[in-house]
């Protein structure tokens, strides 16, 4: 198994023979939070992000990552140590996952 997080609050598991997911683990901030900020394919959209706001490009900015930074972005690489998998995220907090 392959494992990595992305910055919207996902941790995937991808087999690494055959490339088909097995797996996606939510942060609980992706999942309260995703409808409002990503677009509809779920994915980051700048301008959806931050919407009609005029403000500057500074202000913009700090926002958008406020938005984003709601989502639980998963950004460190993950550890395996017997059967639990553990990664940190964004939102603080520090995973720990049973592995099958």
């Amino acid at each position: 198994m392959v494992y990595f997080g992305d910055f919207t609050g996902n941790l995937f598991a991808i087999d690494a023979h055959s490339g088909k997911l097995s797996g996606v683990f939510s942060t609980p901030g992706r999942m309260m939070n995703a409808a409002k900020i990503l677009n509809k394919q779920g994915n980051i959209d700048f301008s959806h992000l931050v919407g009609s706001r005029d403000l500057s490009l500074y202000a913009t900015t700090v926002y958008g990552m406020d938005r984003l930074y709601s989502l639980g972005p998963i950004v460190s690489s993950p550890a395996i140590h017997g059967n639990t998998i553990y990664f940190g995220s964004a939102d603080g907090c520090l995973y720990a996952l049973g592995l099958k």
